[in-house]
């Protein structure tokens, strides 16, 4: 259509015996009223195919609630953490490297937990509270001057524990499960609460103790910095820990021992978690089609006033 309304149409004529008389009147310019058809014909039908096309914005993101658990992980720092007793990848590594990596690791897997991080030795320091934000909190993990605030000699256990647990009450928000995972390589025998004590405080509130021996007897009695005797290991109170609040302890002699001990934690405390899924689409067909009818518009609107402007 556009194509055929472009086109030039029949020149009028008048026959005359003698063709003389119009040399005297020049050449007449030809009239095209079609002679900007061709881009107003290719231009439409492109947005028109563009709109076809259907051209949109998709936004897809997932709403879920929490779990209900929360989770505090409670990790040694104190010197004999140094100790060289565990494998990384074929070569020999300390034991609070390998109990980091475990941790993140067990962290990564718990994307709809909130978790916080308590680091202790003669004393506990807060790390980090507990929180949704696993991006934030995987790297204060690895932070050498947090732990450095916490290694100030001995090994409190019992204030740990009730470090830990403040946190998970002041953090409170309608949680059916607190946890607190606890990580040590040593005896208590720093601080004023007994690990018994505050086991049972803990029980009171509803927080259950896990708790994991890391670490061998011959590395301990081999190491060079650090020297001790092989009863230096409590297993006998951590234990009690685990059965006064209803958890569970888990000997961890080496890096795969302490990695099933977090899987075995984390099989025992699923929970099913509700998620909604949501897609946002903006059409955007319209803008193409439109601009397309307004060329068209336009085209026809610039002939007739062509035609209306022709002698």
């Amino acid at each position: 259509m556009f194509f055929l309304y472009g086109r030039e149409g029949t020149t009028t004529k008048h026959y005359f015996s003698s063709l003389f008389i119009l040399s005297s009147l020049g050449k007449t310019p030809k009239q095209r009223s079609g002679r900007l058809s061709l881009p107003f014909i290719i231009l439409p039908l492109l947005l028109f195919i563009f709109a076809l096309a259907r051209p949109q914005w998709t936004e897809k993101f997932q709403k879920h609630k929490q779990s209900g658990i929360d989770i505090v992980l409670a990790i040694d720092v104190s010197k004999s953490m140094e100790t060289r007793d565990f494998e990384l990848e074929g070569q020999t590594s300390d034991r609070l490297t390998i109990a980091k990596k475990i941790a993140k690791e067990f962290i990564q897997k718990r994307s709809n937990d909130r978790i916080g991080v308590i680091a202790f030795a003669g004393q506990p320091y807060r790390v980090s509270p507990i929180t949704m934000t696993h991006k934030w909190l995987l790297p204060l993990i690895d932070s050498e001057v947090i732990y450095s605030r916490s290694v100030t000699g001995g090994t409190a256990i019992g204030s740990a524990i009730s470090s830990a647990s403040s946190l998970l009450i002041s953090d409170a928000k309608n949680s059916k499960t607190k946890l607190i995972i606890l990580i040590t390589d040593g005896a208590s025998n720093k601080g004023i609460l007994s690990p018994e004590q505050a086991a049972t405080n803990a029980q009171k509130i509803g927080i259950k103790v896990y708790t994991v021996g890391i670490g061998t007897e011959s590395g301990r009695l081999n190491s060079r910095s650090f020297i001790a005797p092989a009863q230096e290991f409590d297993t006998a109170i951590l234990e009690k820990i685990a059965e006064i609040t209803d958890g569970t302890f888990f000997r961890a002699k080496s890096t795969e021992s302490l990695e099933s001990s977090f899987e075995m934690i984390d099989k025992l405390e699923k929970t099913e978690v509700e998620v909604q899924h949501y897609k946002t689409i903006e059409e955007y067909h319209f803008w193409f089609s439109g601009f397309g009818l307004g060329l068209i518009v336009l085209y026809f609107f610039h002939h007739s006033i062509f035609q209306l402007k022709r002698p």
